[in-house]
């Protein structure tokens, strides 16, 4: 990889002699998050998928309600937390070379997704991302308001539904 990170994809064998990948196992029992970046995007679904249900059905972590998807403006955003943040963008900025998503009215209070020059260039139709019902995963800190600092354009993806985080999908 460019960044130099290695990719790696583990399997092994349940009892039954059927390949098990590693990763999906994890993420399928709630002991794992899905981490999206450029190297697992052909399987972002699938993962998406297995993280659902186990959510859904509050297995490993997802037992925690420390870890299910905080809904902005009204749930606590923790600085140095690894979250899943689902809200309405309110409005969206490039200042110099960082893009702001802006989930209220007060960058210095609200929530804000914070994405380099580089990481919102590619995403597609981003311009579009105003108003509409957004997923933003990662490390909370605070910069003005509570924020996350996007490094790929895999930690955002846009949520079919409205942001009812205890809904079951159709």
């Amino acid at each position: 990889m460019p960044d130099g990170t290695p990719v790696v994809s583990l399997f092994t064998e349940d009892d039954t002699g059927n390949t098990v990948h590693i990763q999906q196992f994890l993420i399928k029992s709630g002991h794992a998050f899905v981490w999206p970046s450029s190297r697992n995007q052909v399987q972002l679904a699938v993962l998406y998928r297995l993280e659902e249900e186990a959510r859904l059905q509050k297995k490993g972590l997802w037992a925690s309600e420390h870890y299910h998807p905080r809904q902005v403006p009204d749930d606590f955003l923790q600085a140095g937390r690894f979250m899943l943040v689902h809200g309405t963008v309110q409005s969206s900025q490039t200042v110099k070379a960082t893009h702001y998503l802006n989930f209220g009215a007060d960058w210095r209070k609200d929530f804000t997704a914070e994405l380099p020059r580089r990481i919102w260039q590619d995403i597609p139709d981003g311009e579009s991302f105003t108003g509409k019902n957004i997923e933003v995963r990662g490390w909370v800190d605070l910069r003005g308001g509570p924020r996350i600092l996007v490094r790929n354009p895999y930690q955002i993806r846009l949520l079919n539904q409205p942001a009812n985080i205890e809904a079951k999908p159709d």
